[in-house]
């Protein structure tokens, strides 16, 4: 049965497998059988359009064709859906874990969808339980969405598209892949046949980028309450700014963010090294007797199987025809959506949205 979503709300914070079972005679798909996977079915699932990931590009295109009649099934690795925006509320604070902001938006944004959310956040200041993943939330209401479904093989021909996750088979007419450019990079999805080698080529030019935040609370707020940043001292003799979320929101929380290489290191620190780290800058500036902490919360995209990678960029190699490339569709039937794919606006939140509507109309051009 489907994930059925229903709606929730905002706030803006601040800042390998084995393939097996493809018989090319008949084009048949069989699920890889590691140790976790589920019995092999013997039903396969049947749909217009196949969504490959429940980011917002993949919410965005399935919205659209449902609307526009297509039986549409998007399969999501993960138990939750949003990809790379990820509000988490584990304890009585909002984390935003990933994307969390919205790019040059007014009323006279031409984006439906953004401006429509853009209206509904007025109150945000008045709100501070509210959640960044409000704004994908009604993409999804009454979707057909498999969470847990992790895709290892997509096969691809004239007649169509299978694709095969560890528990079950699906086929489509269509399938469009949202899978971030850190996943097609890992190569943990075999493609058969391979995809073009200029879209290879693009996959391989083109970068991932790394940003991870850390997430402080405590019981009271003890250092500047109207101050926007702490800056706080490293070990390298450096400083680490951290945004102040109590002015904002009135929660006794603080905001870090680390790139690339920082970030990366830090991935593999444990959540006592990661706390010892944020504690030690914080008694250096204001004392050894400030409170402990009460939650912290910290992302990991570059070591989250599903990410593998936080956004796009274009290295020394790539250039804008590289992400015209990973855009294009294969045969009319393998699709390709993403913030990677966008030409104007990859990186973001609404390049992400506008690809997946722009590979909706792909498929409703050929119909």
């Amino acid at each position: 049965m489907g994930l059925k979503v229903s709606r929730r709300s905002f706030i803006k914070s601040g800042v390998a497998f084995t393939v097996t079972g493809l018989l090319l005679g008949d084009t048949q798909l069989l699920p890889a059988s590691p140790a976790k996977a589920a019995a092999v079915p013997t039903l396969r699932k049947k749909a217009d359009v196949i969504v490959i990931g429940a980011g917002i590009s993949g919410l965005a295109a399935a919205h659209v064709l449902r609307k526009r009649g297509y039986e549409t099934i998007v399969l999501e690795a993960r138990y939750r859906i949003g990809g790379r925006i990820w509000t988490e509320r584990g304890s009585d604070f909002p984390a935003e874990l990933g994307a969390s902001w919205l790019h040059g938006i007014d009323y006279r944004n031409p984006i439906p969808f953004l401006t429509e959310t853009f209206d509904q956040l007025q109150g945000l200041s008045d709100s501070p339980s509210k959640g960044f993943d409000q704004i994908f939330r009604h993409l999804a209401e009454g979707l057909d969405i498999r969470p847990n479904q992790i895709v290892h093989q997509i096969h691809h021909d004239d007649s169509g598209v299978r694709v095969a996750s560890y528990s079950d088979v699906f086929q489509a007419k269509y399938a469009i892949v949202t899978l971030p450019l850190g996943v097609l990079k890992s190569g943990s999805i075999t493609f058969s046949p391979e995809l073009p080698d200029r879209k290879l080529q693009a996959i391989n030019q083109l970068g991932t980028g790394l940003i991870n935040k850390l997430y402080l609370k405590f019981p009271y707020a003890f250092w500047e309450k109207d101050s926007k940043i702490i800056s706080l001292p490293t070990a390298d003799g450096d400083t680490q700014p951290f945004l102040n979320l109590y002015k904002y929101t009135n929660q006794p929380v603080l905001l870090g963010s680390f790139t690339e290489a920082t970030a990366a290191s830090m991935e593999k620190w444990s959540d006592e090294e990661v706390a010892e780290y944020a504690m030690t800058g914080l008694m250096q500036t204001y004392g050894a007797d400030i409170p402990p902490l009460t939650a912290s919360k910290m992302s990991r995209w570059a070591s989250d199987p599903y990410a593998l990678g936080a956004y796009t960029y274009h290295t020394s190699a790539a250039s804008r025809e590289d992400i015209l490339a990973l855009g294009e569709s294969v045969n009319n039937r393998l699709f390709f959506a993403g913030e990677a794919t966008h030409p104007e606006s990859c990186a973001s939140v609404h390049g992400a949205y506008l690809s997946g509507l722009r590979e909706a109309q792909n498929i409703i051009s050929l119909t």
